[in-house]
């Protein structure tokens, strides 16, 4: 469950006054909240931002994250996508090593194309509503730098450059993909 508080910093916080509902709530419903497995993130963009208070359920003091996972999602205090584009990297990458195996055995192009397309770009494309537009330039690059290691892998000897690589498998670039899966969300 994720609580969220919205104000600005003149204001007081109320998100305490919710946590002590809840935790009412799930004691009334004989539900326990483990206050050590919660956990807290700030967002501002205040220069000098003032401490915000403790929040606590049950006496303990729920611990101060700067990014946490939701969902798959790994959301950042300051809003920026770095850890979530290196867990996407990493995980790729590591599919990517099943893609040069399966080359070995002569697959046909076909169907290298169809594993990538199914078990790979899914990874690169998770969640893309919520973070293609704070993208930054190096960030775009690292995830464009995977479909071309996944292209060269599938063509092989034939790999002459990315454009020619992605018309001759039927892939769009993944800018492309970004842009045509936000419009198509919205």
């Amino acid at each position: 469950m994720n609580l969220l508080e919205t104000r600005t910093l003149c204001e007081l916080p109320t998100l305490q006054n919710a946590l002590d509902d809840l935790h009412l709530w799930t004691q009334r419903n004989y539900m326990l909240l483990n206050g050590g497995k919660c956990l807290t993130m700030h967002v501002t963009f205040a220069r000098n931002p003032p401490q915000p208070p403790p929040l606590r359920i049950d006496d303990t003091d729920l611990a101060v994250v700067p990014s946490l996972k939701v969902l798959g999602l790994t959301i950042q205090s300051d809003l920026h996508w770095d850890k979530q584009v290196n867990n996407m990297v990493a995980k790729s990458g590591r599919k990517l090593f099943l893609l040069k195996r399966l080359k070995k055995f002569n697959l046909p192009q076909c169907d290298l194309v169809a594993i990538y397309i199914g078990y790979i770009r899914p990874i690169l494309e998770y969640a893309v509503p919520v973070w293609s537009s704070g993208l930054t330039k190096r960030q775009s690059d690292q995830l464009k730098r995977l479909q071309k290691r996944a292209c060269r892998t599938i063509m092989g000897n034939s790999y002459t450059g990315y454009q020619h690589a992605l018309e001759h498998l039927g892939l769009s670039t993944l800018a492309t993909r970004r842009e045509h899966l936000c419009l198509k969300f919205a």
